[in-house]
């Protein structure tokens, strides 16, 4: 679309031209969202980067004439383009003397007047309405008289008269201003769209590179990509030769350094020997028993994470998780503790995961906390649960917990989620997803109808049968349950299934492993007043096994922790109590272990 009266010919992006459309065929058009951007102003063969009042100069001044804009934070001022193609904006002194701000209901009454005038046609620019007029569950006495000022006023427009109202937010709207829909056009601003980002690198950067970095930088608004271009100047050094000197993968970790703060990318630091030794590393350092294949599929997501391969798959402006996994099976078979294992391989330490209870969002309503109260309501400031977390540390893994149990609204943010890498919480922030690795978990296929298959597969004593019936359970959840294949379209082949730990062998590697850390941590905790503790790790865990088997095999690692609650720590919580009370000072070393009883084995814990 061109306009004359514009150096050269002027293109416009789509939501220009439906602003130049809106205003065509209604007299009052509402403007929300991306409102306190930069924009990109197509001039011929360059591109120019304006504000959001030069940007409306140059759309609506050919044919409005000067527009008359008001922001309750600044002067009142004309925008017009003097000799057809440079802005200008001039203060109007009469709306208040110099130095000081006009009246609000001084300014809004001049406003009333020249709307409903007939023989000078005007145009008024209304900035920052989400503070002069905002949507109330309840108004005051002067909020009310101007709303319903607003309302006459927009009614009895004189023909010729436009008025354009600024809101940060289509939910900020009055609902009485909202209803008038033969009167007001509702223009949405989006984030620059991919012709508008390639259409800013393209100024400074020739061939592919432009088209590349407006992928990298999908999502993001102009002022945020002005930075990336001063960042990457201030990188590069003195030369700011930046096309020529600055290589795709330099411009993907400067990107990525301003979107997440960090200079090097986590996943770059993984060494091909750390990949190498990862199983060992799970299954021995880390203790998670009888998961082999579970641990190869996770293996394999971190060989693609680390390569960033998926990202050649992906179309457009795609820009899925680093990796993604969902994990179904039994409970306590270690699904979440893979994840914690994976947040400490890739990012160095467990507080890199965000465990999310999903059963806590099965309400409707509660589906806001994820990513924050719509505006007006409790808790908009604060942001949601998700979105802080991946603010906090984008270079994380975030693990949805019993997925199922979730609210079905809670799979459409998925689905973004999933599909391009990225949510906007309830302040309008975009959080990117495009650094973490998504996990969910399931229990799917252990459910009560479920059990006559499930023990079926289980009977068969072939451990393939039992993982193919946790992938069916998934896919018929998704398909036939939750009527979403598309999320399912998304999961791909990354359904990862867990198989029992009813093998004696893992049950006493699971046992031994946690005996080991509760020594650990005894000795770590107990060292200053000089206690220390040995575990005959060989006989308890027999013994536990022997004794509470039953219950490890059907509830898994949790079985194994609980068994060691109940019978190993009530001993060494007397103990401690005992010592307590005779205030020695002198060195004690205490020995978990197994003796003979009246013909049966018993725990006991000695000095």
């Amino acid at each position: 679309m061109a306009v004359a009266g514009v150096s050269g010919q002027c293109r416009f992006f789509p939501w220009q031209s439906a602003l130049l459309h809106g205003l065509k065929t209604h007299q009052v058009v509402i403007l929300t969202q991306n409102i306190r951007d930069r924009y990109v102003l197509p001039v011929g063969n360059r591109n120019v980067v304006v504000g959001f009042d030069e940007l409306l100069a140059h759309l609506l001044c050919p044919t409005c004439g000067t527009i008359r804009r008001y922001d309750v934070y600044q002067k009142v001022a004309d925008l017009s383009l003097r000799d057809g193609s440079a802005f200008a904006c001039a203060p109007q002194e009469e709306f208040g003397a110099p130095g000081f701000l006009p009246n609000v209901e001084t300014v809004l009454a001049r406003i009333h007047s020249d709307m409903l005038n007939p023989n000078q046609p005007r145009t008024w620019l209304l900035k920052q309405m989400h503070n002069l007029l905002p949507l109330r569950t309840s108004y005051s006495q002067e909020e009310g008289i101007r709303l319903v000022a607003f309302q006459n006023m927009i009614e009895q427009m004189a023909p010729g008269n436009r008025l354009i109202l600024c809101y940060l937010s289509d939910t900020q709207v009055p609902m009485e201003l909202a209803q008038q829909s033969h009167r007001v056009a509702f223009v949405n601003v989006p984030l620059p769209d991919y012709e508008e980002r390639e259409a800013f690198w393209a100024d400074f950067l020739k061939g592919d590179s432009a088209g590349e970095l407006a992928r990298l930088t999908d999502g993001m608004p102009v002022t945020s990509l002005h930075q990336v271009r001063q960042l990457a100047g201030a990188r590069a050094g003195a030369s700011g030769e930046l096309a020529a000197t600055t290589t795709l993968r330099e411009w993907e970790e400067t990107v990525a350094y301003f979107k997440f703060g960090e200079e090097h990318d986590p996943y770059t630091q993984i060494t091909t020997h750390q990949l190498e030794n990862a199983l060992e590393y799970f299954t021995e350092t880390e203790g998670i028993r009888g998961q082999d294949f579970a641990i190869q599929k996770a293996i394999q997501m971190l060989w693609k994470a680390r390569t960033n391969v998926p990202k050649l798959l992906r179309s457009g402006n795609s820009q899925g998780p680093r990796g993604c996994m969902f994990l179904a099976g039994p409970s306590g078979t270690g699904k979440t503790m893979l994840g914690q294992k994976i947040a400490k391989f890739v990012f160095g330490s467990e507080e890199a995961f965000h465990r999310i209870d999903m059963s806590e969002y099965g309400q409707e309503f509660s589906v806001s906390g994820l990513i924050g109260a719509p505006p007006g309501y409790v808790g908009h400031e604060s942001g949601g649960v998700l979105t802080n977390a991946m603010i906090r540390r984008p270079f994380s893994v975030v693990l949805f917990d019993e997925i199922e149990k979730c609210h079905k609204r809670v799979y459409d943010l998925l689905l973004q989620l999933l599909s391009d890498g990225r949510l906007t919480d309830s302040r309008g922030q975009t959080v990117f997803f495009s650094q973490a690795i998504v996990i969910f978990t399931s229990n799917l296929g252990t459910r009560a109808q479920e059990a006559a298959q499930l023990a079926e597969a289980k009977q068969s004593g072939d451990a393939d049968r039992v993982r193919e019936h946790f992938v069916r359970s998934v896919r018929n959840f998704f398909r036939f349950e939750l009527g979403r294949p598309e999320l399912l379209n998304r999961l791909g082949n990354n359904i990862v299934p867990f198989n029992f730990l009813d093998s004696e062998d893992v049950l006493l590697q699971t046992a031994r492993y946690y005996l080991a850390r509760l020594r650990r941590a005894f000795n770590e905790e107990h060292s200053r007043r000089r206690v220390s503790l040995a575990i005959d790790s060989d006989a308890v865990a027999s013994f536990l096994v022997a004794e509470y088997g039953a219950g490890m095999r059907e509830f898994g690692g949790r079985a194994v922790v609980n068994a060691i609650d109940d019978s190993l720590l009530p001993l060494l919580a007397w103990w401690l109590l005992r010592l307590e009370m005779g205030a020695s000072n002198s060195a004690v070393a205490l020995r978990a272990g197994v003796r003979w009883d009246g013909g049966r084995q018993v725990l006991e814990v000695v000095t």
